[in-house]
């Protein structure tokens, strides 16, 4: 798990991250019944406190009317003390 350090400037924190985790090292599909959606880290993240979420989003969006019961997740790189949230909506 990444945490933001307290001396660590965001620009430091944007760096590490980016080390730790190039575009493409995570992927992720949504399964549903009537179709899958690929989503694919692309470098971005967000942190708030010392806490940072990787961001994962797919290239044509995430339809908002569909009822997903699973996600598979493959990464290139070691993940522990991970947790998966899940918010889609209409803009």
């Amino acid at each position: 798990m990444v945490k933001r350090r307290r001396e660590e400037t965001a620009l430091d924190l944007d760096l590490r991250v980016k080390e730790l985790f190039p575009d493409g090292a995570i992927e992720a599909v949504l399964v549903s019944k009537a179709l899958n959606v690929p989503l694919r880290y692309k470098g971005h993240f967000a942190y708030g406190g010392d806490n940072v979420k990787l961001i994962v989003e797919s290239d044509g969006g995430v339809p908002v009317d569909v009822e997903f019961n699973a996600i598979v997740i493959t990464t290139s790189v070691p993940l522990e003390s991970v947790s998966v949230w899940w918010r889609n909506y209409e803009s």
